[in-house]
């Protein structure tokens, strides 16, 4: 008879999350705590090898208040319930940094390691691997009713994009393949019988990660097991046959029991059954109810409710907060980073537990700017309902607005969100659109969200954080077109090629402008100033000079308010009274034959009339007004009739991944109308730059100015400019807090 080989049982848990008790106030820690859950499975699977897969602690609320708080009693705990390894996830991994070291050090200390076998740290993040058993150490064998076992512990390397980019900072995932195939070979070698692998796979496509790491198993350095963690409703176990591994999945937040030698039979999921706690588990639940009543008591100085809060209400007031942290537009959040609580609605006041409660989950705060084309791409992709965002509204099925204004596609809006957004949880925010995301500050949406509750205040909290519908945007921007050409000519045998048989000449022109607008639901304030100065000199091939000869010369600063107010919902085709101050002047007067006078062009014309704001920003100024030489004793002031279209700066279309922008100003001006000496004077401005790379631009620009007196011909001015555009800023926004 063949001696029946007696079964070596493995425990494993994952994904428990810390879920140690309801967070709520109670006299005496629930029996069916998560912790007591926890504990009865174990007891329920019998005796073994206890480990954990992955996420014992993660990045909750309650891991943070444990670790900070309670790190001794924490591990204690782990170690009563019979644990003799934890396998680190990529929960663990996202929380603070100093909460998992210190949780690790007290574990170790406790006799239970934490193992993260592929991890390699960089010398700012040393203390980590200094506390968990990493990829330079050798893989843990652990006895098990007389037999040697080895875990080792990996996680996929793309979870670190994942978490928080300073929680990642400093910290390398090797191929998990390479490495559980090396300490296969080293465990074996220290007399392990078996081999445990703890994976926690890349998502999305988690099934395929796992199986890609068992496939690269050469036969000869395969483990027995490879558990993979929660892929729960895709498979619970397979053979691999290549390699003759066996793969279990765990689900979340329960407990499997498996025999290692009979890895053929179906993994049971265990039900908690009814066991005491262990001593040092009732310690830490007393001791943490207890902080959790604290909590419940201590009252924030500033978060009275006059009307109850839901938790969309709660989600929305956070993401007020944010903006106001930020100084930001917009607010972008994963809807799950909130979560519901059972007190919900909440009345007459916000506690601290409350907000514990309702985002339980470690996270960091990120800065960055979206361009209204990506916000709006974002709210129309299928995840957008994974998202709650803040200050951006859709007006109709083609019409968007930031906080009250028309949403313009090519304008940069700063938007602050959070890590496991940013970091591309829930599908993110687009393509490409994190890389213009920073870090702000150390503290999270929660450690934000308590610091403004607590400032004191008076009436409902839902109206006291800053809307930015209700501030000014200031849109700033400023660029130079700079025009450079020189032809020289030495020409002595007087050769008649048309290359040598022309005039030298140099031509120089600069042309800036500079805008700082505010925008306001019930007004706007625009301010332009534009410059432009130019010389050309010709020299002939006889030697004749003309010198430097001024070919454009202007400044001119256009200011113009225009009131909102008058409708509660406005239509581009209903007028805005806006009044204006228009100043004209140049660098220095003319001097010369074809032109000459004895005072120095210093124009003044207020003007007041109706605006019309048309899509795309562009808009339509009919006005009356007078205008006046300043400095020409013999001028008076005479009145004008005024006409205006025009389209500020922005882009116009894109050429691959180049912005074309785009602009055009026309005026029409009727001096003195009804006179003999009336005056009738166009001055129209089109400017188009394609980016070649910031901040430099190839720009062509064409101005008109016209004039007629009296009924004369036209006199005219046309320029045409082909040069390079610096651009200083791009519409950088600033919202006036």
């Amino acid at each position: 008879m063949t001696a029946q080989t007696q079964p070596l049982r493995v425990v494993v848990s994952s994904g428990f999350q810390a879920d140690v008790l309801p967070l709520r106030c109670a006299e005496a820690p629930p029996r069916d705590a998560g912790l007591a859950r926890l504990a009865g499975a174990l007891a329920a699977a019998g005796e073994g090898l206890r480990i954990d897969a992955g996420d014992l602690f993660g990045a909750s609320a309650l891991a943070h208040r444990l670790s900070v708080s309670h790190p001794d009693a924490a591990a204690q705990a782990v170690r009563a319930l019979g644990y003799q390894a934890l396998g680190v996830g990529h929960r663990d991994l996202a929380a603070p940094r100093e909460d998992l070291v210190t949780r690790a050090r007290a574990l170790r200390q406790a006799g239970v390691p934490m193992l993260l076998s592929n991890l390699r740290c960089a010398p700012e993040a040393s203390t980590l691997c200094e506390a968990l058993d990493d990829a330079d150490d050798a893989p843990r064998v652990l006895d098990v009713a007389g037999t040697r076992v080895a875990v080792i512990a990996l996680v996929a390397p793309g979870n670190l994009e994942a978490i928080a980019r300073d929680r990642a900072a400093g910290l390398t995932l090797e191929n998990p393949a390479e490495i559980l195939a090396r300490m296969t070979l080293q465990a074996r070698a220290a007399g392990a019988a078996r081999v445990i692998a703890l994976y926690d796979p890349a998502w999305p496509g988690s099934l395929d990660d796992t199986l890609r790491v068992a496939h690269g198993l050469p036969a000869e350095q395969r483990a027995e097991l490879l558990v993979a963690n929660d892929l729960s409703g895709q498979l619970s176990h397979l053979q691999v046959d290549r390699a003759g591994l066996r793969v279990h999945a765990t689900e979340p937040g329960r407990v499997m029991a498996l025999d290692l030698n009979d890895l053929g039979a179906t993994p049971t999921l265990v039900e908690p059954g009814e066991a005491p706690l262990p001593a040092a588990a009732e310690s830490l639940l007393g001791a943490l109810s207890g902080d959790l009543c604290a909590l419940d008591r201590s009252h924030f100085q500033g978060a009275n409710l006059t009307a109850p809060l839901d938790r969309e209400g709660m989600t929305s007031l956070l993401l007020d907060v944010l903006r106001e942290h930020a100084t930001a537009e917009v607010a972008v959040i994963n809807r799950g980073a909130l979560r519901p609580l059972a007190r919900f609605p909440l009345q007459e006041r916000v506690t601290q537990l409350d907000v514990m409660g309702a985002l339980p989950f470690d996270d960091r705060l990120y800065v960055g700017t979206m361009t209204g084309e990506a916000l709006v791409a974002l709210l129309q992709s299928g995840r957008a309902a994974r998202f709650r965002v803040r200050g951006v509204t859709q007006e109709d099925d083609e019409h968007w607005s930031v906080n009250g204004r028309p949403l313009v596609e090519s304008q940069r809006y700063r938007v602050v969100s959070t890590g496991f957004v940013v970091g591309g949880g829930d599908g993110g925010l687009g393509e490409g659109v994190a890389d213009e995301f920073q870090l702000a500050g150390a503290q999270g949406p929660r450690e934000v969200f308590s610091a403004w509750l607590n400032r004191p205040r008076r009436g409902d909290i839902t109206q006291s954080p800053i809307d930015p519908a209700r501030r000014t945007r200031w849109l700033f921007h400023a660029f130079i077109d700079a025009s450079w050409a020189q032809t020289t000519i030495n020409n002595p045998q007087n050769y008649q090629d048309p290359q040598l048989a022309r005039s030298g000449s140099t031509a120089i022109q600069l042309d800036g402008e500079f805008r700082a607008d505010a925008d306001h639901p019930r007004y706007t304030l625009d301010n332009n100033l534009r410059m432009r100065l130019g010389f050309t000199r010709t020299v002939e091939q006889t030697g004749e000079d003309t010198g430097l000869l001024k070919s454009a010369d202007l400044i001119a600063l256009r200011n113009q308010f225009a009131w909102r107010a008058l409708y509660r919902r406005r239509h581009w085709y209903q007028p805005l009274p806006y009044g204006e101050s228009y100043l004209e002047s140049e660098f220095t007067r003319p001097s010369g034959e074809l032109a000459s006078r004895d005072f120095h062009h210093l124009q003044v014309r207020p003007t007041a009339g109706v605006r019309f704001e048309l899509p795309l920003r562009a808009n339509l100024n009919f006005g009356l007004g007078a205008d006046r030489e300043i400095l020409d004793s013999t001028a008076r002031f005479a009145p004008l009739v005024l006409a205006r279209g025009e389209l500020p700066p922005q882009v116009l279309f894109h050429i691959r991944d180049r912005d074309v922008e785009g602009q055009l100003f026309s005026e029409f001006a009727w001096r003195d109308p009804g006179a003999a000496t009336d005056d009738a004077i166009v001055r129209t401005t089109a400017r188009v730059s394609v980016p070649l790379f910031a901040p430099l631009s190839i720009s062509l620009s064409y101005d008109l100015f016209a004039r007629s007196r009296g009924g004369d011909p036209w006199a005219l001015a046309h320029d045409i400019n082909l040069g390079l555009q610096f651009d200083f800023t791009r519409a950088l926004q600033v919202y006036s807090y």
